[in-house]
């Protein structure tokens, strides 16, 4: 599974990177029309860099100690994103019954519904794929990025995270 290295910042403190490394969920699905059955599912969650880094602002003076490693694009390294991902692995064990919104890039966002302090919402961007048949799980998640936002809704109705499964696997 794969995993990203911790950050170090220039003050010295160790920004772990644990909650991002890619584990998998089991989820049960309910039976359906189709598919009369209980069915249980291994769900791959994997994050990328974007969940925890971030594009420079224009103009913005840059360290080197802000870029991340392992990084070609240079993005820096954000505490903000790095700490509301904390929560990512939760609300990822939890998606099933949470409401996604398609967007149009081909993949999805999700909405935690708690907002920030200054009224922001957490937006988690995903991907869902059937996984190769060589693999022990049955799809993949990749968490595509995951930051605050405001103001952004993508139009459509929310579908549940169990619907957007049921077709992958």
């Amino acid at each position: 599974m794969a995993k990203w290295s911790p950050y170090l910042a220039c003050d010295g403190q160790v920004h772990p990177l644990s909650q991002f490394h890619a584990r998998i969920h089991s989820f049960t699905l309910p039976p359906t029309t189709s598919r009369p059955k209980v069915r249980h599912v291994r769900v791959r969650a994997s994050y990328s860099m974007h969940c925890f880094t971030r594009t420079p602002e224009p103009g913005e003076t840059i360290r080197p100690s802000q870029v991340y490693c392992r990084n070609p694009s240079g993005r820096l390294f954000s505490p903000e994103r790095a700490e509301l991902g904390r929560a990512l692995p939760a609300i990822v064990a939890g998606l099933l019954e949470r409401n996604c919104f398609a967007t149009d890039r081909r993949n999805h966002v999700l909405f935690c519904p708690a907002q920030l302090e200054n009224g922001d919402e957490y937006a988690i961007f995903f991907a869902l794929r059937t996984a190769s048949p060589a693999v022990e799980w049955d799809a993949n998640l990749m968490i595509l990025s995951a930051h605050a936002r405001r103001g952004f809704r993508p139009g459509g109705k929310p579908e549940k995270f169990r619907n957007l499964l049921q077709p992958v696997i």
